[in-house]
């Protein structure tokens, strides 16, 4: 056990090295937070924003916030599924 241990933690700086080494673009990411109001259609000021600051692509990595209604369709699935009331 005691062998392993140090050899496995050569391969492992090994790998995180040359990943490093491989890894030649930088990419910049802009970051973007928005507060809803009450009421807010959820898509449609999603729209908005994005017109607004000209964001050509992008994608949500997280939201927080309630609802009263949703519709919302999993990747791979043709229905999907929609809900009225209050969740967060």
């Amino acid at each position: 056990m005691k062998k392993i241990l140090p050899a496995a933690m050569i391969l492992f700086i090994l790998i995180s090295v040359s990943s490093c080494i491989h890894s030649k673009k930088v990419y910049h990411m802009n970051n973007h937070a928005f507060r809803l109001r009450p009421g807010a259609d959820l898509k449609q000021s999603i729209q908005f924003y994005v017109n607004h600051h000209g964001i050509k692509a992008g994608w949500m990595v997280t939201a927080v916030g309630s609802l009263t209604r949703y519709n919302i369709r999993f990747a791979n699935q043709a229905e999907g599924i929609s809900d009225s009331g209050h969740f967060e």
